[in-house]
């Protein structure tokens, strides 16, 4: 009965050992045949048409980048270009009609410089003419010789050649202030322009016209 324990006990020892080394042994094959499957691959052609995609999609990155960064350049050294508008009809039209609006603005501040100027000459002529009145008024006045006389003559021809002679029309000795007509006021009672004054006799007659100024 020992005898039999010990048969069956080496038995089973040796079909346990046994399947022990048939296991070892299948994982040893399995292992080399997954390395040599593993070291059977070309990882390099497998991997390369990932690979050259990649490098294309990065060429076209980088294009348009340096497409990018070649505008941001322009726009660094023009800036106004980007307002001007584009070679549309819509937008070409809009600084055609500011230009026209602008020029209509200028055009009629122009003309309203232009009536301002008139008005100035005419007003400087008109108060040119009075002075030149206004001094022949005084001449009058004082004319009480001959000399004077003749300064009012070429006072009165030099405003009749400038023009003014219309505003000088019908002016006489009546014209004169009060008291110019009155004796010892200078005047002339029936004096027109025109007409020739002659001094009268009086005592002195033989002096010049400076010593009757002088005298009187």
């Amino acid at each position: 009965m020992a005898a039999d324990r010990k048969l069956l006990g080496s038995g089973a020892g040796g079909a346990g050992s046994q399947r022990d080394r048939t296991f070892n042994e299948r994982d040893s094959l399995e292992g080399a045949h997954a390395v040599q499957s593993e070291e059977s691959i070309d990882w390099t052609a497998a991997l390369m048409p990932q690979l050259l995609d990649l490098r294309n999609e990065n060429a076209k990155l980088l294009s348009i980048c340096r497409d990018q960064e070649r505008e941001l350049q322009h726009l660094r050294s023009s800036p106004h270009d980007s307002f001007r508008p584009r070679s549309s009809n819509a937008s070409s039209s809009v600084p055609q009609d500011m230009k026209d609006g602008k020029i209509v603005e200028l055009a009629k501040k122009n003309r309203s410089l232009n009536v301002a100027l008139e008005k100035e000459r005419a007003k400087s002529g008109r108060m040119a003419t009075e002075l030149k009145r206004n001094r022949l008024q005084v001449l009058l006045l004082c004319a009480g010789t001959e000399w004077l006389w003749n300064r009012v003559q070429e006072e009165l021809e030099e405003v009749k050649k400038s023009g003014g002679g219309r505003d000088m029309a019908g002016m006489d000795a009546r014209s004169l202030p009060a008291g110019a007509n009155k004796d010892g006021g200078g005047g002339k009672p029936t004096l027109a322009f025109g007409s020739k004054w002659e001094e009268p006799k009086e005592d002195g007659a033989d002096q010049s016209p400076e010593q009757k100024v002088r005298g009187g």
